[in-house]
């Protein structure tokens, strides 16, 4: 079952869940403002039970064992017979639970919500928005992976009366998720950062990601701002889905200048279109592409009202989130941690980082340790061996790759020349990795980047570096 919201989450007494839910409970119950919960497993006395059905579960099978453990009332799909806790019975339990949260986000009336969706960077770009807004206002963003049709109304419910803003990210697996989402959330602001080849097997084209990218659009307010990419394929899909509000550029009214990029830190100065107004950010994030990513970040706390010194002073203050491009040093070792997830944007990106480690430390190692990249469909092997070609162009000393699909990265990257070697299980890809590293350790340094897909786990390969050359003394 799913994850159930924190305890400190809106709390409905049972008459407001009638009136939104347009149903009664039965029996009639009455009961204190009470949290609603989907996952027995988190459940709290005092409880509204959620009961979701779904292709692999049914909640509606713990709903006496809710009772047990407090639960004072249920939202259920059916009258269970047997269960004397109250129970609400709607269509669709999912999409009340939704409508709850949605009534909930309208009840902020000084709140302002920003929506960002994209095949990459959604994260990033949040954890810099969050740091911009936050340093004014209490201020919500979403948490983990909480960005589909139930995360989003989870995060919905954690709003609170002080909140000021919330950055909500929205992502899909399929259309009309976002559409879903976002009507939802109702944002002020709404953005898609790019169009990818994420989930480019479930979409079957780019064009088709950049329709379901541009639903985010459709739940703007009335007189919200929707956000364009300054450049990414498809672009006159995105504004023509947001042709009815007022539409902006990526980078609209803010400049980056003077940019010194290096390989885990850079600077830049950021103005204001026709203003003599400059203030440096020293942004702790890897990458050429981190760059664009404060470019659109700043984009949006300036349409947000922000003003310029405090988007400068909260981008410098941001912080990368777990396990995108974080760097340690270990003995003898600088070790990139992109293990949360890939694409093929992605890969190439965090590529260009390490190659720019290497560019950074002259005559040091930089070797690329690669898993499958998933959600591919059809393209999948012909993606995969562009990759190689594409990472051969980039100055890697190494790429060492695991799995089954990146078999095809491997062969096509040692056709152009780029130094490659492929294992199908990770006991033998350790093994010859933690000696290529104690090979060239006694002359030179060494930096390996870990990425792939979520199902590859290529955390395994940071966890056993980690244990094996340790902290620096």
């Amino acid at each position: 079952m799913t994850s159930s919201p924190t305890p400190q989450t809106r709390c409905f007494t049972p008459d407001q869940i009638e009136q939104i839910l347009g149903a009664r409970f039965s029996p009639s119950t009455e009961f204190s403002p009470a949290h609603l919960v989907t996952d027995t497993r988190r459940l709290i006395p005092g409880c509204v039970f959620v009961a979701f059905s779904g292709k692999n579960f049914d909640a509606h099978d713990f709903v006496a064992e809710a009772q047990a453990q407090g639960a004072v009332a249920a939202i259920t799909e059916r009258l269970l017979e047997g269960v004397s806790l109250p129970q609400l019975v709607v269509a669709d339990s999912r999409a009340a639970f939704g409508e709850l949260a949605s009534a909930h986000r309208q009840s902020m009336s000084d709140l302002k919500v920003i929506g960002i969706t994209g095949s990459s960077g959604k994260t990033t770009v949040k954890e810099m928005l969050g740091s911009i807004l936050g340093s004014l206002a209490p201020t919500l963003i979403t948490e983990g992976n909480l960005n589909n049709d139930l995360g989003v109304p989870m995060m919905l419910l954690r709003l609170k009366s002080e909140h000021r803003y919330a950055v909500l990210e929205m992502g899909a697996n399929h259309r009309g998720e976002i559409a879903y989402t976002t009507n939802l959330a109702k944002p002020d602001i709404a953005a898609v950062l790019n169009i990818g080849t994420a989930h480019l097997g479930e979409f079957g084209s780019q064009e088709i990601i950049a329709h379901t990218k541009a639903e985010i659009y459709s739940g703007l307010q009335a007189q919200g701002t929707a956000v364009v990419p300054a450049d990414t394929p498809y672009i006159e899909v995105l504004e023509a889905a947001a042709s009815q509000y007022s539409l902006i550029k990526e980078g609209t009214g803010i400049c980056i200048s003077g940019v010194n990029q290096r390989a885990f830190v850079s600077s830049f100065d950021l103005s204001l279109a026709g203003s003599d107004e400059t203030h440096t950010v020293n942004l702790s994030f890897s990458g050429e592409h981190n760059i664009q990513n404060a470019l659109m970040a700043a984009t949006l706390a300036h349409a947000a009202g922000v003003d310029l010194s405090s988007i400068a002073s909260g981008l410098t203050a941001a912080r990368p989130a777990k396990a995108r491009l974080g760097v340690t040093e270990l003995t003898g070792l600088t070790l990139i941690d992109d293990t949360y997830n890939a694409n093929f944007e992605a890969a190439l990106a965090a590529a260009k980082i390490l190659a720019q480690a290497k560019n950074d430390d002259e005559g040091s190692e930089a070797i690329m340790v690669l898993g499958d990249i998933g959600e591919l469909g059809d393209q999948s092997e012909q993606i995969h061996t562009n990759l190689g070609a594409e990472l051969s162009k980039i100055k890697l000393s190494q790429l060492i790759t695991l799995g089954t699909l990146t078999r095809f990265t491997s062969i096509s990257a040692a056709k152009n020349a780029l130094a490659s070697r492929h294992f199908d299980s990770i006991e033998p890809l350790l093994d010859y990795l933690i000696n290529q590293i104690k090979q060239t350790q006694t002359t030179q340094t060494t930096t390996v980047l870990v990425k792939g897909s979520r199902f590859m786990k290529m955390e395994r390969v940071i966890h056993a570096l980690t244990e094996h050359f340790g902290a620096p003394t």
